[in-house]
């Protein structure tokens, strides 16, 4: 999977779990689309499914679920996603 694929999902799975009608762009601040603690916890894990992988708990912090960048980023380091 490529970072654009990997962010392309995770847009997908934001609209999917949270109802989103709309395209989220990658900078966009996800806290104000309203991705509290809760929701970060739902996308990670609905994420983690979609792509067999296990996120460590030091990288649970909120810089990583600011933007879908930001997660994106943070699966890319972890798993080498090109």
């Amino acid at each position: 999977m490529t970072t654009p694929e990997l962010t392309d999902l995770i847009n997908a799975k934001i609209k999917e779990l949270f109802h989103y009608d709309r395209v989220i762009q990658p900078q966009e601040n996800l806290n104000a689309l309203g991705l509290d603690s809760k929701r970060a916890l739902e996308l990670l894990v609905a994420l983690e499914t979609e792509l067999n992988v296990m996120v460590d708990d030091e990288d649970l912090v909120v810089e990583n679920f600011a933007t879908i960048e930001a997660i994106a980023n943070m699966f890319s380091q972890k798993f080498q996603i090109q």
